[in-house]
């Protein structure tokens, strides 16, 4: 159930455009901890698909890219598709279904202006349930029948 406070969103689509905060160096680092927020971004360039100097990037992807990017890492399930169709879409639609629940989208006014970049960026839907209280326990709780109290063990102590 959606919190009515929470604005219901229309899902994402293939042609949905992010900006996306990246931080590029060439070596080891401390962890960046919350620089990506203040952080001055710089267009992505390069001759050979990566920028010439360390630093933080805006490249901008799509939703289409998201999506291919999910169903390619992992097990390849395209020798199932013929042999066993259930089964690859089972992989397929866990894969993605996640993404859909559980991401949004935002517009944002960044601090500093990058050419090119969408001004809109992926974030988590506050109306997905969250995972903790959306996955069924793995221990079950049952009363004991012999004295009649709440236990998680196979045997009654009491």
């Amino acid at each position: 159930m959606i919190p009515a406070h929470i604005p219901d969103a229309p899902p994402l689509t293939y042609a949905d455009s992010f900006d996306i905060p990246v931080l590029f160096r060439s070596g080891p680092a401390k962890k960046p901890r919350r620089q990506w927020r203040t952080a001055k971004h710089a267009a992505w360039t390069g001759s050979d698909g990566f920028p010439a100097a360390d630093g933080w990037y805006a490249p901008t992807t799509t939703w289409r890219e998201i999506i291919k990017a999910a169903t390619e890492v992992g097990r390849d399930v395209t020798p199932h598709l013929q042999n066993q169709p259930r089964y690859a879409h089972g992989e397929l639609v866990a894969r993605v279904s996640p993404l859909y629940a559980y991401l949004g989208a935002h517009p944002v006014t960044p601090r500093h202006p990058v050419d090119g970049a969408k001004g809109q960026r992926l974030t988590w839907n506050p109306a997905a349930p969250s995972p903790h209280c959306s996955a069924r326990s793995r221990t079950r709780r049952r009363s004991c029948p012999t004295c009649g109290d709440s236990t998680t063990q196979r045997t009654c102590t009491g």
